[in-house]
């Protein structure tokens, strides 16, 4: 099984796709590279966002979707979270089970792309591992130039990491990523695709010869294992 771990794929919801059509389009792009699971991992801003409205919000675009595709369903399974900011206080923030991938305790979060990881911010991971989420590190491949002792730190803590297929294309930073890959420490592959266009999807769809078929297959079966629970929408 293919899995596409984090993408933005839901209408109107985000800066992903802008309405229904284009979300369409992007997962038939994912069909056609033969993705049989995706994640739709919408961001989620805690200085922004309610996440009641958050959650009603990202109901009513499956909705939006479903509803175009009607009885012409793609053959995708589509699991549900989200792509949430991490802050000092996330691990005390209300109904923050309501932002993992829907049926699981996988929380994808997105640490801070400039200013220092604070110690707070740290330890409030720590707090949420420690609480028995799985927390997955999304594309630790953007933090490595600056913050890769900090991903040390919190992969020696329990937390795990996605990495996108951009990285793994792009020689600068292929090396430090595959030795992750090549430690076990990376649970998850992502396109992060924004948007529908062919030519980025063509990383993902190189994914397996330039990891190896050998950790392709390990990291699908360890992704596949975190989302065993997930509740499903078949579009």
């Amino acid at each position: 099984m293919i899995i596409d771990f984090h993408s933005h794929i839901l209408p109107a919801i985000d800066h992903g796709c802008a309405d229904s059509h284009e979300s369409e389009k992007q997962l038939r792009i994912m069909c056609a590279n033969k993705v049989e699971l995706a994640v739709a991992t919408p961001h989620f801003y805690p200085h922004i966002h309610r996440t009641s409205d958050y959650v009603n919000d990202v109901d009513e675009s499956v909705k939006a979707i479903r509803a175009r595709l009607g009885d012409n369903t793609l053959g995708i399974s589509v699991a549900i979270g989200a792509e949430v900011l991490a802050c000092e206080t996330i691990d005390r923030m209300p109904d923050i089970d309501k932002l993992c991938i829907r049926g699981t305790k996988c929380l994808l979060l997105e640490m801070p792309a400039c200013g220092e990881w604070e110690r707070l911010q740290i330890e409030a991971v720590k707090n949420l591992i420690d609480n028995g989420y799985n927390v997955i590190l999304a594309h630790i491949d953007r933090y490595m130039k600056r913050y890769e002792d900090k991903i040390d730190t919190l992969i020696a803590m329990g937390a795990m990491a996605q990495v996108n297929a951009e990285s793994l294309v792009t020689h600068a930073s292929r090396k430090k990523m595959m030795a992750y890959i090549d430690g076990g420490y990376v649970c998850a592959l992502g396109s992060d695709l924004h948007g529908s266009e062919k030519s980025s999807y063509k990383a993902f769809a190189r994914l397996e010869r330039r990891v190896g078929t050998e950790n392709f297959k390990r990291i699908m079966d360890r992704s596949k294992e975190l989302l065993a629970t997930a509740e499903l929408v078949e579009l």
